[in-house]
This record gives C-alpha cells, structure tokens and sequence, in this order.
C-alpha cells in the first residue's frame, strides 16, 4: 500500500505527486476527478469511497486527508481545498471546502453548502447552510461561531 497502491487504485483519476492510500478505497469515476500532490487516505477497518457521476467534477487539493470511512460523492461538483482534514464517517455530496477546513467524526454536510477558509465542522453536526471563514459549525443543525470569539473568552 502507499504510493504504489494509489497509482492503481486511482487509476480512473488525475493523480499528483506523492498520492498516498493507505486503506481500502472503492473509486467509480465516470466524470473527472483531480487529486493534489501529497494527498492521503487513511488506513482502517471503513472502505473509504470515491463516486463521481458522469458530467461530474471532483476536486481535491494538495495536503488533503482522509481517515477511514469518508465516503466523497460528486453528482455535481465537489471542490476540496488544501490542506483539509476530513475524520471517519463523513459524508460529503457536492459542496465546496476551502482551505485549512477539518470535517470532525460524522458530520454531515448538506448539498451545496460552502464551507469557509480556516473552519472547523464538530463531530456528529448536522450543516444545512454556508460556514463562514475561521468560524466553528456546531451542533444539529449546526450554529456557526466566530473562532476568535472563542478564544477571547480566555
């Protein structure tokens, strides 16, 4: 597994640099799927899965990762910054995660929904709207909190 593993498993995608897989993964790409440099996917007991539909567009960029479990689902378009971590037992159908964002352990997220630079999702929260940049989605449904008013309270 590793390297070697992710030429072969993600054959049906357009793969950079340094592509690690590291678990088992189920890839069904009838539309187009790019995948960053130094991209990764966890080991673990969950089959992550990558489904793209045909006309469909996947995006993941470099330094993303994935633990076990994720299942990333484009019948649309699904946009994944850099730098993204995404924990196990999450879900994500069309939406758009920018830069530096971490999805905690089954989040979900709704179609569509924009997920801004720099934020974090809690475990088991429910987004149904956009999370603005360097703010906290918590709870069901989730309730968005300025970051930096967390760590005023200090």
């Amino acid at each position: 597994m590793g390297v070697a593993w992710a030429s072969w498993a993600l054959k049906d995608c357009e793969v950079g640099a340094r592509v690690t897989v590291m678990g088992p993964l189920d890839v069904k790409v009838e539309g187009t799927a790019k995948i960053g440099h130094h991209a990764y996917f966890l080991p673990g007991v969950l089959t992550t899965e990558i489904s793209v539909a045909l006309g469909a567009e996947l995006e993941v960029g470099p330094y993303s990762g994935f633990n076990c479990g994720v299942r990333l689902i484009a019948t649309r378009r699904l946009v994944i910054g850099e730098r993204v971590m995404v924990a196990s037992m999450v879900t994500l159908t069309d939406v758009t995660l920018e830069d530096h964002v971490w999805v905690a352990h089954g989040a979900m997220l709704d179609p569509g929904v924009t997920i801004g630079e720099g934020s974090v999702v809690a475990a088991g929260s429910h987004v149904t709207r956009d999370v603005p940049p360097r703010s906290l989605a918590i709870g069901t449904p989730a309730r968005n909190l300025k970051l930096d008013t967390l760590s005023r309270g200090r």
